[in-house]
């Protein structure tokens, strides 16, 4: 059985529009359903001091917002570095919905997770959505089993995606406009943007992408 930590937003890696104990607590049942053991953890410092004792991340948090703190950087700093030696390691990484947009005041991050939330992005009003395989993923394992995903979330657009390191797996349409909402990264690390709130988790589809994900994430 895999052990997995799913990195909760709270205090200065959450923000006022994402449910993260929600959308953490659906992702933790999804995944427990799918036979692994999961723990849970609101971000704080010293949350991601014990990685070792677990074989994957789930990064389900925010934080873009926060203005530059000196204090809070260096209170961060050894969990930041413990992160980094997960992924230096070769341990898998799952980044969710605002992974883009944590970790504001590490550097290091954007790198690892293969892209970021700019200036640029943003997403029109939620609704029922579908997301399908971006061009050449259409045999990729995450999606095994499926053709779209079908479900109530938001779209974001205009990632600035790392285009020399990442590769798109998940893309969506507005107005005729093709937007990449998820990718895999060397690390092994994978992006996948659904997951707004629970509603998301409601989607069969959304569920079999996410594990899809995790298996693929502990296969490598």
């Amino acid at each position: 059985m895999s052990r997995i930590l799913v990195f909760s937003g709270a205090g200065p890696y959450a923000d006022p529009w994402h449910p993260f104990p929600e959308t953490s607590a659906a992702i933790a049942s999804v995944l427990r359903g799918g036979g692994h053991d999961v723990v849970v953890t609101d971000s704080h410092p010293g949350s991601l001091l014990d990685l070792d004792e677990f074989d994957l991340l789930v990064v389900n948090s925010g934080g873009r917002l926060q203005e530059p703190d000196a204090t809070r950087t260096r209170r961060w700093a050894p969990d930041h570095e413990a992160l980094g030696q997960f992924h230096a390691a070769g341990r898998p990484i799952l980044g969710l919905h605002t992974a883009v947009a944590t970790f504001p005041d590490w550097p290091g991050w954007a790198s690892i997770i293969g892209g970021r939330w700019g200036a640029d992005s943003g997403h029109p009003a939620i609704d029922i959505a579908t997301f399908f395989p971006a061009n050449g993923a259409e045999r990729h394992p995450v999606w095994t089993d499926l053709k779209c995903v079908t479900v109530y979330d938001e779209r974001y657009s205009t990632l600035q995606l790392d285009v020399a390191r990442s590769e798109p797996l998940v893309q969506h349409e507005i107005d005729g406009v093709v937007h990449t909402m998820g990718w895999f990264a060397p690390g092994p690390v994978v992006y996948d943007g659904l997951g707004h709130d629970a509603r998301s988790y409601e989607s069969p589809e959304r569920r079999a992408l996410l594990l899809n994900e995790v298996d693929w994430l502990l296969g490598n």
